[in-house]
């Protein structure tokens, strides 16, 4: 379905209109409003209410499990490319030693984290990049740190 966005990108709400007449029948939906709602509570309370249909990928994993309870709302879950990560400082003394940083690393519950600070909604990545992300895939070699 041929479409059209009727104001400059950069500007905020967007709206996207079907652009008539289209060769294979008139569309089911002729026009999307996008909005850029910045606070994640916000964006729930807006689900909750019925004044937003739609949030992708930014709500908070406890926020979640509340909104799969409320009637007309529906959860879905997939796999995305959000990556997290812990950066040191290499320039400190203490952590510009390897063997600190291999200590940390190893002494990190990386599952732990996973059940109870996300709930479960995460994997442990192998490497540098999420799994499903364009580098993301394959098999992977142990990385020293």
């Amino acid at each position: 379905m041929p479409l059209r966005a009727d104001r400059v990108l950069s500007k905020f709400p967007l709206f996207i209109t079907s652009l008539l007449p289209y060769f294979r029948g008139a569309p089911s939906i002729t026009r999307v409003r996008f909005r850029v709602v910045p606070d994640a509570v916000v964006r729930a309370l807006e689900l909750r209410k019925g004044s937003a249909d739609l949030e992708m990928s930014s709500l908070s994993p406890d926020i979640i499990p509340v909104l799969a309870r409320q009637p007309g709302l529906e959860i879905t879950d997939r796999s995305g490319t959000n990556l997290t990560y812990l950066g040191f400082n290499l320039e400190d003394p203490l952590l510009s030693r390897r063997e600190l940083r291999q200590a940390l690393a190893f002494a990190t519950d990386r599952e732990a984290l996973i059940r109870y600070l996300l709930r479960g909604q995460a994997k442990v990545a192998a490497g540098g990049a999420a799994a499903g992300s364009l580098g993301g895939g394959g098999k992977r070699r142990a990385v020293s740190l």
